[in-house]
């Protein structure tokens, strides 16, 4: 090995183990880890299960958020005009998406989210706030 190959090898090693951060088109990879999973750690307990509310048998306001894949029915989706319209998931607006307004105390139609259960956390509301910012195509 020449003395250039072996210094080359040298300053790029340290680069390769460091690993590559992540890019705005991988927003996952920004994800906080206890936001790692925020369909089935925090909307089918906190949203479903706990509270009763949004199952996939009976959902409240039709809106399911249990069931598999709940982006696909979220994200771009037309909000009630009672709620002022707007989607119920904004990805290039995920503070005005409904979904995460209803958590929070500017809900713009109805009661806070989770009806009849604990508020949302500052952390919880800030990892939906990142789950819905993650969902853009």
């Amino acid at each position: 090995m020449t003395n250039f190959a072996a210094v080359s090898l040298m300053l790029l090693l340290p680069a390769a183990l460091v690993g590559c951060p992540g890019t705005l088109d991988d927003p996952s990879r920004f994800f906080p880890q206890e936001c790692a999973d925020v369909e089935t750690t925090l909307l089918v307990p906190r949203c479903g299960t706990l509270a009763g509310c949004h199952v996939a048998d009976a959902p409240a306001g039709d809106l399911d958020l249990t069931s598999a894949d709940i982006a696909s029915r979220v994200v771009g989706v037309p909000a009630t005009i009672a709620c002022g319209g707007g989607f119920l998931a904004d990805p290039a607006s995920p503070e005005t998406s409904i979904l995460y307004l209803k958590v929070t105390d500017a809900a713009p139609c109805g009661s806070r989210m989770p009806l009849g259960a604990a508020d949302l956390t500052e952390a919880e509301q800030t990892c939906l706030l990142a789950w819905i910012a993650a969902q853009s195509p």
